[in-house]
């Protein structure tokens, strides 16, 4: 659901490109990136505008998305025969990815792109939790590929139900191109005592489920013992407005600096500078 520009979006279309180059692949979605590619094929589904719910549209939004999708493509007779459905959380799998598999006995796959149990008290209402540790447990024991993007989540689906032999661990690649290199950065050594201080780069959001506030713990206790450093956090304003008060309170206020939104061609080490707070 949205608009199709979020991580998570972008990822799975770059995912979807991949695939085609071996297999016909149609992306449904509730929005499209604007640089969609037309060689993939597409299916949107409208999503109601749930906002008046606020904070509580989270659930609903997943389960309106996921029912239109049974919709769209639940009728053989109006749809190409699907061989493989892969889902991007657990509310499709759950209501779209077991649907395929029981009615049409065609296998399903879910992208575990995080595990609602492990993350910190207060990252989700109670209900919403709630909701996920009731469909969760038939979506790792039923899918026929559990996707990982690292291979702690792997250990984690493992534990949850999902037998070891369906779990892949592919993590989210990064488009060189994007940062406007042609090929990797060079490996870098481990910092001598003399070369500078070391980089640091955050780019996201700052919610608690990111963990910032764990980097900015561990920075503090790089100026504690004196090892020097320079944190670059990129991510929206509004999100890291209290990021930007904790700074001086860890007294790392010179070391870290909040940049706001940048371009993904300015994240290359040589063009962050550090320009203060």
């Amino acid at each position: 659901p949205g608009n199709g520009t979020s991580t998570i979006a972008r990822n799975a279309v770059r995912r979807a490109e991949a695939l085609a180059r071996h297999y016909r692949v149609t992306i449904v979605s509730g929005g499209f990136l604007p640089d969609f590619p037309p060689s993939i094929g597409s299916v949107q589904v409208p999503v109601p505008d749930l906002r008046i719910l606020r904070r509580f549209c989270h659930v609903p939004n997943e389960v309106t998305f996921a029912l239109g999708v049974r919709r769209a493509l639940g009728n053989p007779q109006e749809s190409a025969p699907v061989s493989f459905v892969l889902c991007h959380g657990y509310s499709l799998a759950y209501f779209v990815g077991r649907y395929f598999r029981k009615e049409r006995d065609v296998p399903f796959g879910m992208v575990m792109h995080g595990h609602i149990f492990e993350r910190p008290r207060g990252t989700y209402d109670a209900r919403v939790t709630a909701y996920y540790r009731a469909i969760a447990p038939a979506c790792y024991r039923e899918a026929d590929l559990v996707v990982a993007l690292s291979p702690d989540l792997a250990r984690l689906a493992g534990t949850r139900g999902s037998p070891a032999e369906r779990v892949l661990v592919a993590p989210n690649g990064i488009d060189l191109g994007d940062l406007g290199l042609r090929r990797p950065l060079p490996a870098r050594r481990p910092l001598a005592g003399n070369e500078g201080p070391i980089r640091l780069l955050y780019v996201g959001r700052s919610g608690v489920e990111k963990g910032v506030n764990v980097l900015l713990d561990a920075c503090a206790r790089l100026r504690e013992r004196q090892v020097p450093f320079h944190l670059d956090l990129v991510g929206p304003d509004r999100d890291f407005a209290r990021t930007r008060r904790d700074l001086p309170e860890l007294s790392i206020a010179g070391a870290a600096e909040h940049r706001g939104l940048l371009p993904r061609r300015e994240l290359r080490p040589p063009s962050l500078r550090p320009v203060g707070l």
